[in-house]
Parts: C-alpha cells; sequence; structure tokens
C-alpha cells in the first residue's frame, strides 16, 4: 500500500495531466508483470530449496532495488532547487 500511495502521489504532481492515465496504466502493467514473474519464479525456486531462503532472497532483492534507486536519484534529491531547474532547462 506504501509503494503504491507514493507513486500515485508522485504521479499526480510530476505527470502532466494529459499523461497521467497513459503513466500510470504503464507503471501498473510492469508492476502487475514482475508479479506474475516472482510468482514462477518462486514456485520453480520452492522445489530446489524450502520457503525460507526463497522468502529471503526475494526480501534482498527487495533491499537492494531500493538501493540501487537511492544511488540513482541521490544527485537530484542533493541539488539545491536553482541547479534543478539549470538542470531541467538543459534536458529541454
Amino acid at each position: 500500500i506504501a509503494f503504491m500511495v507514493g507513486m500515485a502521489t508522485l504521479m499526480q504532481t510530476k505527470v502532466d495531466f494529459d499523461y497521467q492515465g497513459r503513466s500510470t496504466m504503464s507503471v501498473q502493467t510492469i508492476f502487475n508483470g514482475f508479479m506474475v514473474l516472482a510468482m514462477l519464479t518462486s514456485g520453480w525456486l520452492h522445489e530446489a530449496f524450502t520457503v525460507q531462503p526463497v522468502v529471503i532472497g526475494g526480501g534482498l532483492v527487495i533491499v537492494m532495488g531500493g538501493v540501487i534507486c537511492f544511488l540513482m536519484f541521490a544527485r537530484v534529491f542533493r541539488l539545491p532547487s536553482q541547479s534543478r531547474m539549470h538542470v531541467q532547462e538543459q534536458k529541454l
């Protein structure tokens, strides 16, 4: 639930109104696709291992994904607001 609330807040504040539906559906499709992939993979892994290593491995993958996202966006969060505007102008 926390993921969805945060994602919905970001979508409504950062995405133009004209593109909110498209971007939300893209995120939902990717989210559901990875959920199905995780279910299939965990079922296969359960055949090779017990439940505990599979759950621990899933948790580690989630933590690593969070660290990677933090590292990717840490530069943006550290920039002062004026620098952000300058970076956005350069992208245009």
